[in-house]
């Protein structure tokens, strides 16, 4: 049976904004030979406010443009709502898409790893069938303007949810959630770029992760100790550096030493976010497609 569970606060909302990415791709081997190759991302959920009208909304997926290049099938699994809109924990619908990564609008900077899919068709549908799926989206007013960006403390405390190595709640359909901090200051965009630094686990899968600045309670400023709560989606996840160690080692062969020599890439637990501002660059493109320019 399915569990019926009432949202009761902020931070069950929060695990509820992610989707799992699962996408096959298709390689050759050296003779020719096609095999299917799976592999998981992330992806959250985001709704863009209509110019026309401040009570309708686009609702997209958001993720990397590298976790969905050149799949040939992507999958979601959303999980189902029941007649309360509750969340129906154990009931999940799932939707197949072929010719996946042609669903994406990329951000127009090849150098920005972002891209969003319009969802609204895939949530229109599960109502037709009275099978509507649960979700809670981020929104423009979660992005900070540049007031609050210079108001940040040079260290924040962070989340980041996602599916790291594709772990996730396959029973319930829930994603993981990790704690961090920043490791560059919110106020200076990192190297030049928008983007910054943060002290965070970071795997394969959790590319597309948002990373949202959470307090619950109070929380630090440059002026001291202010009561309240604080929710900001301040970026999204897309790469963590490698260090490679190297370790040398010995092997006989016919009784002849051989030196050996292995690289190992080891994680650093540094994440590379992308601020969240540029999701305004992709809402520009997705009106310019919405109004045929």
């Amino acid at each position: 049976m399915p569990v019926r569970s009432q949202i009761s606060s902020l931070s069950e909302e929060l695990i509820h904004s992610t989707i799992r990415i699962e996408c096959e791709h298709i390689a050759l081997d050296a003779y020719g030979k096609r095999s299917i190759v799976p592999t998981i991302g992330t992806g959250f959920i985001f709704s863009f406010k209509s110019p026309e009208s401040d009570s309708l909304s686009f609702p997209v997926i958001v993720t990397n443009k590298h976790v969905v290049y050149g799949a040939v099938k992507g999958k979601f699994q959303f999980t189902r709502m029941d007649e309360l809109g509750n969340p129906l924990y154990g009931q999940k619908e799932e939707i197949v898409i072929a010719d996946f990564q042609n669903y994406w609008i990329p951000h127009p900077d090849p150098d920005v790893d972002l891209c969003i899919m319009p969802i609204a068709p895939i949530i229109n549908a599960a109502n037709e069938k009275s099978s509507p799926i649960f979700y809670k989206s981020f929104d423009e007013s979660l992005i900070p303007d540049d007031s609050i960006w210079q108001s940040f403390t040079a260290i924040e405390d962070i989340i980041m949810i996602g599916y790291p190595i594709g772990l996730w709640d396959s029973k319930n359909n829930l994603p993981i959630v990790r704690t961090g901090q920043t490791a560059t200051p919110l106020k200076i965009d990192y190297q030049g770029k928008k983007e910054f630094l943060v002290d965070i686990p970071s795997f394969p899968g959790s590319s597309g992760s948002p990373v949202i600045l959470y307090n619950q309670g109070y929380y630090s400023t440059e002026s001291g100790i202010t009561l309240g709560t604080r929710l900001y989606l301040i970026g999204v996840l897309y790469a963590g550096p490698i260090f490679n160690a190297q370790g040398k080692g010995e092997i006989t062969i016919d009784k002849v030493p051989i030196d050996v020599i292995t690289n190992t890439g080891v994680p650093i637990n540094i994440g590379v976010v992308i601020k969240s501002n540029e999701l305004f660059i992709l809402k520009k493109e997705l009106l310019r497609i919405i109004e045929g320019d």
